[in-house]
């Protein structure tokens, strides 16, 4: 008896430091009992896998060759390069924000239990539901954006061999079903306690492996390199039509599509040893390595890259194929790297499953989406939310289909999902600095006195990111150009706003154990 108390003391110590496996997962136990939940799925990773599932998450290579198109739209190398240091530095100040909250309320429910508990009691429903719907619609149009551009990438390879070959769209959107159907399949396996670790470290090594191996094949092959001049100072503001100023800032979304994610990896909380303390510094480190190595890797692609006519008229939309041809003169050496992208893609894919599967699973046990019981079960014999990951394979599919009426599905589901998951994020921060920040006084992870201006500076990202992600790329614009981010967004809130009037206002409460707490 004295033993037990003296353990559950050292638990208690909020300076307590687990030392044994053991102790480290009845800690972590008993933290997620304190918010009001059991633990339920296995406690089986470390810092370094969860750093791997922010890694996948971003697959910069991936991420950045399938979003080149913007930055060429933008005006070119010097938009592209430059925004990409001030939007690293924006999104470091968002992570660094969530991960703060984290530290305090390290659940898989991430940010819509948060918003609920630093919202006044009686503010807490609403607002933890319509952050969590944008974060879910967020995650959900994130996860098809990321089947599209693989299908897309996949579709750019044949159209380099043949040129005179064009995909059709429906065959863009059957490569998407079949993309999905493979990231449900890679998560089945992860109830073997090494696999998700294995398989996240595994994404490490290979997107690192991969930023060298490009860099040095493309400089290493191109014959005819651009000046420094050209890098660092080439700014074309006549491409898109839009104002230069405006034009710009587009450059942005490139940048904000390879780093905004890893804030997604909060959702693997109760999968993680020491998550108040682990998840923060994952959050954090993984944003600053991948600010670091996509800012060397892009710096090299700019040195090599030639024809930007020709890269923004290819028609699979994806240039990355083209890019790499251009850059080192054999179709062997471009096939080969396309091998290196789209191996990321298999990693990129399995992350987003990963997290969004735990985030519906968190978010319907508290009711908060339609057919709660049936998406928050989990899965007898394989322990994992398999319901939820079907459910996400069949709206990835359904999604895509979005493209055989509109070549613009693309930008509608990137845009989308970064709108609402920029908002969502900004939800808890808000609710944070209404309530001055009280309830962090005594986070493991704290930004102290520069709170309120990482805070501030977030929240102002994050409005004026949502009007970029709904502007369209080129002006005048056409319905077939027409960027329907906007569009999508103001269905996602009136579908889920129906939903609450049928029935989340009667019967979704929040969190539990904040209803208890109220």
């Amino acid at each position: 008896m004295s033993e037990q108390g003296s353990e559950k003391d050292k638990m208690d110590n909020k300076d307590f430091e687990p030392t044994t496996r053991i102790v480290a997962i009845q800690h972590d136990a008993d933290v997620l009992n304190d918010l009001g939940y059991k633990q339920e799925l296995r406690r089986n990773l470390s810092i370094w896998s969860l750093v791997g599932v922010a890694v996948a998450l971003m697959a910069l290579p991936f991420a950045m060759t399938s979003t080149f198109l913007y930055g060429l739209s933008a005006g070119g190398p010097a938009a592209m390069l430059y925004n990409w240091i001030a939007v690293a530095i924006f999104i470091l100040c968002i992570t660094l924000s969530l991960a703060e909250i984290c530290s305090v309320y390290p659940t898989a429910g991430s940010v819509y239990y948060w918003s609920a508990a630093l919202s006044k009691p009686k503010h807490a429903p609403l607002v933890s539901y319509i952050c969590g719907w944008l974060n879910f619609v967020g995650l959900l149009c994130g996860c098809a954006g990321i089947n599209f551009s693989g299908a897309q990438l996949i579709m750019s390879v044949p159209e380099l061999v043949n040129p005179e070959w064009v995909p059709k769209s429906w065959q863009v959107s059957l490569t998407v079903w079949a993309l999905s159907v493979i990231s449900v399949v890679i998560n089945l396996p992860a109830k073997r306690v090494s696999y998700l670790s294995a398989l996240n470290n595994a994404a490490g090594i290979w997107s690192t492996l991969s930023i060298g191996v490009i860099i040095i094949v493309i400089l290493a092959m191109c014959g005819n390199k651009n000046t420094a001049s050209y890098v660092f100072t080439s700014f074309d503001p006549t491409v898109s039509g839009w104002n230069p100023g405006w034009q710009w800032w587009l450059a942005s979304l490139t940048p904000t599509y390879s780093l905004l994610v890893a804030g997604n990896a909060s959702a693997m909380c109760e999968e993680v040893l020491d998550a108040e303390r682990q998840v923060p510094k994952a959050m954090f480190w993984s944003v600053v390595g991948g600010a670091i190595t996509g800012f060397g890797f892009l710096i090299a692609c700019l040195f090599v890259m030639t024809d930007v006519d020709e890269l923004l008229a290819v028609p699979s939309g994806q240039p990355a194929a083209l890019f790499f041809y251009k850059a080192t003169g054999s179709l062997a050496a471009a096939c080969g790297l396309m091998t290196f992208v789209l191996v990321l893609w298999i990693f990129n894919t399995a992350g987003a499953f990963t997290c969004l599967s735990r985030y519906t699973y968190a978010f319907a046990r508290d009711g908060g989406l339609p057919a709660s019981r049936w998406l928050a079960t989990i899965q007898p014999g394989l322990e994992l939310p398999l319901n939820a990951l079907i459910m996400q394979a069949v709206v990835s599919a359904l999604l895509s289909l979005i493209n055989i009426g509109s070549s613009a599905a693309f930008n509608a589901l990137l845009g989308c999902a970064t709108s609402c998951l920029v908002c969502s994020y900004s939800v808890p921060i808000v609710m944070s600095m209404l309530d001055r920040r009280r309830k962090l006084r005594n986070a493991k992870f704290s930004l102290g006195n520069f709170g309120y201006v990482v805070n501030t500076i977030s929240v102002l990202w994050s409005v004026v990111l949502t009007v970029i992600c709904s502007s369209p790329l080129y002006l005048p614009t056409t319905a077939a150009g027409m960027n329907y981010a906007a569009v999508c967004f103001v269905g996602a809130a009136c579908l889920s706003g129906i939903y609450y009037i049928m029935h989340g206002y009667k019967h979704f409460k929040g969190p539990e154990e904040l209803q208890r707490g109220a």
